[in-house]
């Protein structure tokens, strides 16, 4: 027995896969196969977890590590509201980045564009002084034919990343604490190649991202259904 869909598909879903396979009913029944193995094959206990359960020396460790991951991840996804509150970053970024970078490899990215951000603080400003480092980096300092942004020296190969980075630009420069301003924006940060800010803070970062996105647009098709963008219809 054979069950006849007609669904639709968003193209930032659909266009990355078909080449996976021959038809569009072989990539959903694929898909839909993979799904049913997740389901009915939940990942196994970490030896760690193991242990855990039965030695009070490792449930210690393993509760006072998840407690520091979870506020870690909470300051990152809350660093991403502040920005798009103060008007640092906005839609048109968010949807870039949401777009543009899968779930699992933005956190290493945001990561990365906070350590570019820290190298380019310490090259010399346009005045030959060490402005950039001697003081937190302002929104005025990023922008210009002078600015920092302007003046970074992005690795070899990274060019496809450059909005990536100025958004992070912005993002640090927005926020008043925590984190971002003790590691990457504060004064006299000594020259680093990299904030040294633990991933987990970068995971709640990317949440946000793809969290934010994708209510918005859940909130606009509930509202104004005319507005939904067009997908795809498979059969």
């Amino acid at each position: 027995m054979t069950r006849r869909l007609s669904i639709t598909v968003p193209d930032e879903l659909w266009d990355p896969l078909t080449n996976l396979e021959g038809s569009p009913s072989a990539l959903v029944q694929r898909a839909l196969r993979c799904l049913q193995e997740k389901v009915d094959s939940p990942a196994p206990l970490t030896t760690f977890e193991t242990i855990t359960a039965g030695v009070p020396k490792y449930q210690d460790v393993f509760d006072q590590l998840t407690e520091e991951a979870a506020e870690l991840r909470a300051e990152g996804y809350e660093s991403v509201v502040q920005a798009v509150h103060v008007g640092a970053v906005g839609l048109s970024w968010l949807e870039l980045v949401a777009h543009g970078y899968m779930p699992t490899g933005l956190p290493r990215r945001l990561s990365q564009a906070a350590d570019w951000f820290q190298s380019a603080r310490a090259l010399d400003h346009p005045d030959g002084s060490d402005e950039w480092l001697d003081k937190p980096v302002t929104v005025k300092d990023l922008e210009g034919p002078e600015g920092l942004i302007a003046y970074a020296d992005l690795p070899a190969g990274q060019v496809p990343h450059e909005r990536l980075f100025e958004g992070v630009c912005r993002l640090i420069v927005a926020q008043s604490d925590g984190l971002l301003v003790k590691h990457a924006n504060g004064p006299n940060t000594p020259p680093s190649p990299s904030a040294n800010i633990p991933m987990s803070f970068w995971e709640g970062m990317a949440d946000a991202i793809h969290d934010t996105v994708a209510s918005v647009r859940r909130r606009v098709r509930a509202e104004n259904p005319l507005a939904a963008s067009t997908g795809q219809v498979v059969e």
